[in-house]
């Protein structure tokens, strides 16, 4: 057979390998939002917390691990406008006016890990 079917042939398996891999994940890498899921789930107060919509929930854990605007609309692939707003409403929710004061009534609340 000519070197070109055995580069074919070799292409199509290696296609749906990577088929096969990605539909099942097997090289998936977890996101930063799976570990924040994980990490709510223990020693945090469920009832309080669920105050806050999730992706408020998302923002406060990162804006206490002292994340820029920039960087938590990075990691939660949103814009930084969406970040801002979402801050907005969890000052407002915790009654604070500033990043400071917000971990130190997350943290009093039990609400940040």
């Amino acid at each position: 057979m000519p070197l070109e079917i055995y580069i074919a042939i070799v292409s199509t398996i290696f296609l749906l390998a990577g088929f096969f891999f990605a539909k099942y994940g097997l090289f998936k890498k977890p996101t930063e939002h799976d570990s924040l899921t994980e990490k709510l789930s223990k020693g945090v107060d469920q009832e309080k917390l669920s105050e806050f919509s999730q992706r408020e929930q998302d923002v406060l854990q990162l804006l206490c691990h002292g994340y820029a605007n920039k960087e938590i609309a990075k990691s939660l692939n949103i814009s930084s406008n969406t970040v801002k707003t979402h801050i907005k409403r969890l000052f407002s929710k915790l009654d604070v006016h500033n990043r400071t004061e917000a971990l130190s009534e997350a943290k009093a609340l039990n609400l940040v890990v």
